[in-house]
């Protein structure tokens, strides 16, 4: 079951069968109809004139909804007993996200693709490219109140970059201000 869920978020398509994953099957990658459903159904309403246009549109979802379609892939769900301190959970950004003051305030108005174009690969060491997605928030004024980064490179303090597990960096979406001992230790384990 968890290989399969592997395989399910880093492809398309691929059919299950009673003995387990077809892999003849596998669409590879993460291609339209991975978001936004099946193909085929769309064509055949389109052609038809159905007022169903039989396809997902991810900006007309609201902004819970739109956290738990990419949660699909990227983790809505923290294993059971997980606490929000562990490390581990930067690993299910759309969690870290919902933790944030900034969601919260927003009313579902900051989800994955106010800072993520979902047709893009993430700016992973575009720091600069994510500030300004803060700024269109939060005014130049209160970066420079920031003794920290009066510069205005939130990112790095607030969304950290973090090796919660061997090999793996994510950056944590709990966005928030960290205590220097948390800020330190994920420091030292990156170097």
């Amino acid at each position: 079951a968890e290989a399969l869920r592997c395989i399910r978020c880093h492809t398309t398509y691929v059919r299950q069968t009673p003995d387990g994953p077809d892999f003849s099957s596998v669409v590879l990658g993460v291609t339209c109809e991975r978001c936004h459903g099946p193909g085929a159904a769309h064509v055949s309403a389109m052609r038809s004139g159905a007022s169903d246009h039989r396809i997902v549109n991810p900006g007309k979802l609201s902004g819970d909804d739109l956290l738990l379609m990419c949660g699909d892939c990227h983790r809505a769900e923290p294993p059971p007993g997980m606490l929000f301190e562990d490390p581990v959970l930067t690993r299910f950004q759309p969690v870290g996200l919902q933790l944030s003051e900034c969601f919260q305030k927003s009313n579902g108005g900051i989800t994955c693709t106010t800072c993520h174009n979902p047709h893009e690969n993430a700016h992973r060491e575009a720091n600069g490219f994510y500030n300004q997605r803060c700024v269109k928030c939060h005014n130049a004024a209160a970066q420079l109140k920031c003794k920290v980064q009066p510069a205005g490179d939130c990112v790095s303090c607030h969304m950290p970059k973090t090796t919660p597990l061997r090999h793996m960096v994510f950056t944590d979406h709990w966005i928030r201000v960290l205590p220097a001992r948390i800020m330190q230790s994920d420091r030292g384990r990156q170097r």
